[in-house]
């Protein structure tokens, strides 16, 4: 016998067809064989604590240093896990280069304003 649905040929004892699942012609099934059910995933929530460091390291770069470390231990020890471990890296990235950045530079204006502030005085006195 064959599935009147897909042509399947049906064994003697299949109340089913195995391909599409349409009962065997000449019987009384009440059962029908589940299908999967598949849940769709859904995104993790994105931490705050880590767009909050990434907007912080733009701005106030150390203290966007210190929210991405934060950040980032708070989304590696969450449970359900939440998202944004990219951007705590990149707050940790970006913290060290400006904080870095501008510590050089707060040495180079401070070198050269001593220069200045040197001539200024040097030739104050020599009126």
């Amino acid at each position: 016998m064959f599935c009147q649905g897909c042509g399947t040929e049906l064994a003697q004892i299949a109340t089913f067809c195995s391909q599409c699942g349409r009962p065997k012609p000449g019987t009384t099934a009440t059962h029908q064989p589940s299908m999967p059910q598949y849940q769709p995933m859904q995104a993790p929530v994105t931490s705050g604590l880590a767009i909050g460091a990434l907007v912080a390291a733009l701005f106030i770069p150390l203290l966007g240093l210190i929210l991405g470390y934060v950040a980032r231990n708070d989304i590696r020890s969450s449970n359900p896990p939440k998202g944004g471990d990219g951007l705590a890296t990149a707050a940790i990235v970006i913290g060290w280069i400006f904080t870095i950045l501008g510590g050089l530079l707060l040495v180079f204006i401070l070198a050269f304003w001593g220069e200045i502030m040197a001539g200024f005085w040097d030739g104050y006195y020599n009126y």
